[in-house]
């Protein structure tokens, strides 16, 4: 966030949104990993009940986490 926070201000843009193709890249990355987790077994409050869709927002620790969002990639998002 703080990365996101100072492009913002040395750009002069107010707001910043994923672009849809960033979007889609990173839902299908999660939900690929998800697919092939405990979460797959699991009926509980993760999972939609009528598409079965896994609503975590991350397959992995926080190590991973951090490591994948580490450095702001400016190009994935819309600055205005």
């Amino acid at each position: 966030m703080r990365q996101s926070v100072d492009y913002m201000v040395a750009s002069g843009a107010k707001t910043l949104e994923a672009t849809p193709a960033a979007e889609q890249a990173w839902d299908d990355a999660v939900q690929g990993e998800l697919s092939t987790s405990a979460w797959v077994r699991c009926d509980s409050w993760y999972r939609n009940p009528a598409s079965g869709r896994i609503t975590s927002n991350w397959p992995g620790g926080t190590t991973s986490y951090v490591k994948r969002t580490r450095v702001l990639k400016s190009s994935e998002f819309v600055f205005r």
